[in-house]
């Protein structure tokens, strides 16, 4: 007969991965399938870092951060890898904006600190940035840079120490439901008692053929590279925080290219291409 396995998660991104790493520290035999050659450079987690924080509009994401903050801290134990950088954190808006009191909000139902930024604050804290002079802060001190794939490369490494068995370069063909789920991919076949599905811009392609028709649209991330105009002004060693804005801008401190900080735009238009990268240097 054929081996039936516990749960098998399709797709190897950092939801998938961190999916797989707790079913497997959790006793589940589980094996995770990935479409394309790891590592790669398709997914929403490659390159060399993203901003955590706690400070979300959503009450469930603060009090979700509450939880997953322990848990890289326990990644990092077990590995032996620094992932996060604690750099602390602005959402900068207009005085008047609901997203900031909002914010505001969800920190103080989840039991998480922050402090208001008056316009004046912000001028004396972060005098190499410029902003509106209607503009104040929120700030989260716990928010800070998370390595992206070194953070992934652990989970997935982990996720084997438990046991777990990970396939690339295998595509997801078709799927059989059932009480026992048949997985055909394009190398072989599987079975499962559990079947869960995080291949992000490709879901459609899977839950089709289901039935199933969610309604996701990919966002357009334009990431963007900007050489210092200061040597050191926006390096973590200088203090430079994360920061997002209500228009849906992120800049990084100075991480990944020595004098380059690092500026993400998020759109809202439908785009064929997932993350476009574009480098000023």
């Amino acid at each position: 007969m054929a081996e039936v396995w516990d749960a098998v998660v399709v797709g190897a991104g950092i939801e998938g991965s961190a999916t797989a790493f707790h079913l497997a520290k959790n006793g589940c035999r589980t094996l995770l399938i990935e479409q394309f050659p790891l590592p790669h450079s398709r997914g929403s987690s490659h390159g060399a870092s993203r901003i955590i924080r706690k400070a979300y509009v959503q009450q469930h994401y603060a009090q979700m951060m509450n939880e997953a903050y322990p848990i890289w801290e326990q990644v990092e134990r077990e590995t032996g890898t620094q992932l996060y950088i604690k750099t602390g954190g602005m959402l900068v808006g207009p005085g008047s904006s609901e997203q900031l009191a909002q914010t505001e909000r969800s920190l103080a139902g989840a039991g998480s600190e922050f402090e208001r930024l008056s316009s004046d604050d912000l001028k004396l804290r972060f005098p190499n940035l410029s902003f509106p002079a209607d503009y104040r802060a929120v700030l989260d001190p716990e928010a800070g840079v998370l390595k992206a794939d070194k953070a992934l490369r652990c989970l997935q490494d982990l996720f084997v120490k438990y046991g777990g068995g990970i396939h690339d370069e295998e595509k997801v063909m078709r799927i059989d439901p059932g009480d026992v789920v048949t997985v055909h991919t394009s190398k072989s076949t599987y079975k499962t008692r559990k079947l869960l599905l995080l291949p992000g811009p490709w879901a459609g392609k899977l839950l089709g053929p289901l039935g199933l028709q969610p309604p996701l649209k990919p966002v357009r991330i334009s990431v963007l590279y900007w050489r210092e105009k200061g040597p050191g002004t926006y390096s973590i060693k200088k203090g430079f925080p994360v920061f997002m804005d209500a228009a849906h801008l992120y800049a990084l401190p100075s991480l990944e290219y020595p004098g380059i900080f690092k500026r993400l735009i998020q759109t809202t238009e439908m785009v064929s291409q997932v993350v476009v990268v574009t480098r000023r240097l």
